[in-house]
């Protein structure tokens, strides 16, 4: 009885010592202090934090764990993570967060071109040595393939009859070859070697690998295997407004085109100003009432759509959708609202068109929920984080051939030609369809 006793009265002492020495420091843990609120990878900031465990707790910037390099009292040295991007500073111990001031990420990334000349053509090659008609969608596969659509833009130069309209291929080496499409325009399903396409705009992937791309002159929506097999899943040919059955249902110039974790093919049919739906067994249907979108804020249920063309999810499953001086967000449910509006003022970086962005052709969102958009008319690609919009790279309304050369280089004085669609490799590198050439920003 005794040594039982004694052994209880041994446990409330270290249960007491333990309390006192957590409660030297207040209590909680806590952050009072922090050296920068922005930072770049490869640097290292102190933040002081009281009651901070390095057995257990853990820092966190924009939910990326950081290396812990030293602790002095309170004090705790950690090192920037690479491309965490902007977020708060959080601290946990396994089953309580805190949450702690915001850090502004500074990119130290620059534009590099992966393929293709300056000049019109359509030759496969490596690197430079590589030519595009013109280059609109880009999506990315699991083992770092990407691929493109090309298409014969406004290019008067090109017989479209001789060469136009296919997929290219593009490795991390920058060797481009065609994938599919025979380069002759026109409709035409089958395999990769006679397939024929009409302009195409974007492309989208799907977990197997499959290709999805729309065809804005025939209006129609396509499937391309791994194989480079062509199928028509969706849309009759006619220009018009149809759901049902994917074979009888019309769209008219389908543009942006995205998948869901589970099958559901989303596009943005830019002539009908609406989001059409198509679900896997085949049936067409309209997210979005044709010409108009239902806010939550009743008052402004006036505003439309005025030229959908870019689709992502985010993070939490809402549809982003890319218009013309507008980024929405949809949810699957029904509910929409402005995601980033003209309606917000001026741009902060300073220059504005109609009070905000131009057409935004291109949408993604990386693994930290941050939205990266293209805007063709600026040739400007954005950042959307907990700091707002900023331009991420490019100069705002200066594209070489009008006032600029062409450049690449770090983000904020590298040039763009028609900036379209975006895609993030599994790193959350960002590779730009820009013009003739296939841009890319490894981002740190």
């Amino acid at each position: 009885m005794k040594n039982v006793i004694c052994f209880l009265l041994v446990m409330i002492i270290i249960f007491n010592f333990i309390a006192c020495k957590k409660d030297t420091t207040g209590g909680q843990l806590q952050i009072t202090e922090i050296s920068a609120n922005h930072g770049s990878y490869g640097s290292t900031m102190t933040i002081t934090v009281n009651n901070f465990s390095a057995g257990k707790d853990t820092i966190k910037i924009n939910g990326m764990p950081c290396n812990v390099t030293g602790i002095q009292g309170s004090e705790i040295t950690i090192d920037i993570p690479k491309a965490s991007g902007s977020g708060y500073i959080t601290i946990t111990d396994g089953t309580t967060i805190l949450k702690g001031p915001p850090f502004k990420y500074i990119y130290t990334c620059n534009v590099t071109t992966l393929a293709g000349s300056l000049d019109s053509g359509s030759v496969d090659g490596t690197g430079l040595g590589a030519s595009f008609l013109h280059l609109d969608g880009v999506a990315v596969s699991s083992t770092g393939i990407l691929y493109t659509t090309e298409f014969t833009g406004d290019n008067q130069y090109i017989d479209t009859y001789s060469a136009s309209s296919r997929i290219r291929q593009i490795n991390a080496a920058g060797v481009v070859t065609t994938f599919s499409g025979s380069g002759h325009y026109g409709f035409q399903d089958g395999p990769a070697s006679v397939a024929g396409f009409g302009d195409l705009a974007t492309i989208a992937i799907d977990a197997v690998g499959n290709l999805y791309v729309t065809d804005y002159y025939y209006n129609r929506i396509r499937k391309i295997t791994t194989t480079g097999d062509v199928s028509t899943i969706a849309g009759n040919g006619n220009a018009g407004f149809v759901d049902g059955p994917a074979d009888s249902a019309s769209f008219d110039g389908p543009t942006g085109v995205t998948l869901d974790a589970i099958g559901n093919v989303y596009v943005a049919d830019n002539g009908n100003v609406c989001i059409r739906r198509i679900s896997p067994d085949g049936m067409v249907t309209t997210l979005t009432d044709k010409g108009f979108i239902s806010l939550t804020n009743a008052s402004q249920n006036h505003v439309i759509f005025e030229s959908p063309w870019a689709l992502c999810f985010d993070l939490q499953g809402n549809l982003l959708v890319g218009d013309k001086g507008n980024i929405w967000k949809t949810s699957l449910s029904g509910t929409k609202d402005f995601f980033y509006s003209t309606d917000d003022g001026p741009h902060p970086d300073g220059f504005s068109y109609n009070n905000g962005i131009g057409r935004i052709t291109g949408l993604v969102v990386d693994s930290h929920g941050n939205v990266y958009a293209s805007d063709l008319d600026y040739s400007v690609i954005y950042q959307i984080s907990i700091y707002g919009t900023n331009i991420f790279a490019g100069i705002p309304g200066q594209y070489p051939g009008q006032f600029l050369p062409f450049s690449d280089g770090p983000l904020l004085t590298a040039t763009f030609i028609n900036p379209s669609q975006l895609a993030l490799d599994i790193d959350d590198n960002l590779y730009i369809a820009d013009g003739y050439r296939m841009r890319k920003i490894a981002i740190q």
